[in-house]
């Protein structure tokens, strides 16, 4: 949680041979659990361009760019609003 309205998303990634059984999505609708039941109005996160279809398919927009680690690994910012709070 970064406030009370504000939870994030930090470091998240599934292995590749696991990717594409549903494995991301389960971690995604759980961390969203957890930041409903704590008030959280929105979910920010940082994600590697190239997965940013994932994060689009779970709801979240890009609202902005984001770092670019290792001075070659760009990110985006996004967000998705939590419609259905606690």
């Amino acid at each position: 949680m970064n406030s009370k309205e504000e939870a994030q998303i930090r470091y998240m990634v599934v292995e590749e041979e696991y990717r594409g059984f549903g494995v991301g999505r389960a971690i995604i609708n759980k961390l969203e659990e957890f930041a409903r039941a704590r008030g959280a109005a929105r979910i920010v996160l940082n994600a590697r361009n190239s997965v940013l279809g994932f994060y689009q398919r779970c709801g979240y927009s890009v609202v902005g760019p984001g770092p670019t680690m290792f001075d070659k690994v760009k990110h985006s910012k996004m967000e998705k609003i939590l419609q259905d709070g606690p």
